[in-house]
C-alpha cells in the first residue's frame, strides 16, 4: 500500500512532537541511583537524666518530617522514623537538640540504596542534599539499607571534628554547601547542601 508523502510528513512530525515531551535525563544524573533515607539514630551528649530526655523528645517530635521516636535512656540516644515523602533536614535536627541545651555525640542514619558504586569523594543525591563519601578504602557496591556515619561539625564532638578537618581539605567540608570541589550541579540534582558521611 502506497503512503502518501503527506502523511508521512504529518506523521514524522507528531513523532518529533512526542520525543520532544519527553522529560530528558542528564546521563550522568542516570549513573546514580536515588537513595532513600528510611531512619537513623541519634546519640545526644549531656543527656543524664528522663527529664533531659523529655526535652530532646519534645523537641524533635516538633519536625513535620519525624513520624517516631524511640529514647533509649541507657545509650543517651533516640532511634528516629521517618515520616514517608517529607522532606528531611539532618541540620533540623541538630537545631532542635541544640534548641534543647544538648549536642549530638553521633549520628547514624539508615539509607536504602539501588546498586550504586560508592568511592571516596562520590557525591549521591539524598533527599534534597548531595553525600560526600570520604574515608573509603577501595570501591565498593552497596544496595538494600546500609548505615552511613555523618562527620560534619555538628554531627560529632569538637574533637572528632578537629581530626576530620586535619583529613578532609575539601572546601565543601568547611562551608556544608556545595563548592568547586563537588560534581556541577547538573550531574546530581540541584542541591546546595552536602553532608559529608562515612560508612
Amino acid at each position: 500500500m502506497l503512503i502518501s508523502s503527506r502523511f508521512r510528513a504529518r506523521f514524522f512530525v507528531l513523532c518529533l512532537g512526542v520525543l520532544l515531551a519527553l522529560p530528558h535525563t542528564n546521563t550522568l544524573q542516570a549513573q546514580q541511583p536515588e537513595a532513600r533515607i528510611v531512619s537513623a539514630t541519634v546519640r545526644v551528649d549531656g543527656l543524664t537524666c528522663s527529664l533531659c530526655h523529655r526535652s530532646v523528645y519534645k523537641a524533635l517530635k516538633k519536625l513535620e518530617f519525624i513520624e517516631n521516636l524511640t529514647p533509649n535512656l541507657d545509650e543517651t540516644s533516640l532511634d528516629i522514623t521517618f515520616a514517608k515523602n517529607v522532606p528531611i533536614s539532618f541540620d533540623r535536627i541538630a537545631e532542635a537538640i541544640e534548641g534543647a541545651g544538648f549536642s549530638i555525640g553521633v549520628l547514624r542514619s539508615s539509607v536504602e540504596f539501588q546498586p550504586t558504586t560508592l568511592r571516596t569523594d562520590e557525591h549521591i543525591p539524598l533527599g534534597n542534599a548531595l553525600v560526600h563519601f570520604v574515608n573509603i578504602a577501595k570501591e565498593r557496591v552497596v544496595q538494600g539499607r546500609v548505615e552511613l556515619t555523618f562527620i560534619d561539625d555538628r554531627f560529632i564532638p569538637d574533637t572528632e571534628a578537629a581530626e576530620w578537618r586535619t583529613k578532609i581539605h575539601h572546601s565543601c567540608y568547611k562551608t556544608g554547601t556545595v563548592e568547586e570541589c563537588c560534581p556541577p550541579a547538573e550531574s546530581t540534582k540541584p542541591a546546595t547542601r552536602v553532608y559529608h558521611c562515612s560508612l
